[in-house]
Parts: C-alpha cells; structure tokens; sequence
C-alpha cells in the first residue's frame, strides 16, 4: 500500500509540474530581432489579454577595444497612437545639469534630448522624432553624434551611424 501511494503523489506531482510548465509556456513573452547593417529592429509579444506588440529599432556604441556596449540609441513609439521618440541610454556617470545634445549633419544641427530618469546601470535621455530629423536620417550623407557632460564634467561624443538605418525603419513601420 505504502509504494502505491508512493505513484500516486509521484504521478501527481509530475502532472502538476507539466501543467505549470505548459501553462506558463503558453503565456510566456515571444521576441524576433533582424538586423540591418548597424541597426536591430526587435519586437516583443507581450502576453494578453488584449495580447499587445511592442517594437523599437537600436543601435549599440562600443569602447574601442571591447565587446561591451557604452551607449544603446533606440527608437520606438511609446504610445501606439503616439509619436515616435530617440533614446539615448548611457553610464549613469553624467553630470544631470546638462542634457545630451544631438547634433545632426554636417552643420551639427542641434537638438537637446533630456534626461528623463537614471538607473543603477544606465541614464536614459529622450527627445521626439521630428519629421525633420527623420528626413536628415535617411540622407545619403546622414550622421549625427550625441554630445553629453559626465560627472567629471568632460565632453563625451558618441557617433551614430545610420548603414542600415532607412531598412530597419521600413520594417520598424510596418510593425
């Protein structure tokens, strides 16, 4: 008797790790990213209901010399009826006082992009995708860099590239 209780708790304790693991499976968040030169578009299904899509293309800046990213460039539309914004993410050794100027072209066009909140690991600054600047990222001759202040209150710049740039936001579009 002691070892058919034994099969019993066995079997049903087996089917109830299944039944959770099935379950949570089915609820679990499914993510794609493609890649476009320097750019990534991923998309994130999140589960619902209602089941929601979120999708944003980035680019990595990396420290000569290394495998880890420095800075992270991403764009998405926070709002699905909502323009679409830039992001920068960088250290979170900044000096706040001073924003991340982005500076677009050959003529540095200026734009500021503000901090909007820190992180143990990152700072993130934000500024909306104006059609102007778009029409200026998908230029031929495009290039822009990010000019921010660290906590030593030295001039940091990180370039960003746009190989790649008008495929990924085709794609980005159509998400």
């Amino acid at each position: 008797m002691g070892l058919h209780r034994f099969r019993f708790r066995f079997v049903f304790s087996l089917a109830a790790v299944l039944l959770a693991f099935t379950a949570g499976h089915g609820f679990a968040q499914q993510q794609t990213a493609a890649t476009y030169d320097n750019w990534t578009v991923r998309c994130t299904v999140h589960p619902g209901p209602p089941q929601q899509k979120t999708c944003d293309m980035e680019q990595l800046s990396y420290l000569k010399g290394t495998r880890r990213p420095f800075s992270r460039t991403v764009i998405l539309r926070p709002r699905q009826d909502g323009p679409f914004s830039l992001t920068v993410h960088v250290p979170v050794n900044v000096w706040l006082l001073n924003d991340i100027v982005v500076q677009i072209g050959k003529d540095k066009e200026a734009h500021t992009a503000q901090f909007v909140r820190c992180v143990p690991s990152d700072c993130f600054a934000a500024i909306v995708l104006s059609d102007a600047m778009l029409s200026k990222f998908l230029a031929d001759d495009a290039s822009a860099e990010f000019v921010y202040t660290n906590a030593a209150q030295q001039k940091i710049t990180i370039p960003l590239t746009f190989k790649g740039f008008g495929q990924a936001w085709a794609v980005l579009q159509k998400e």
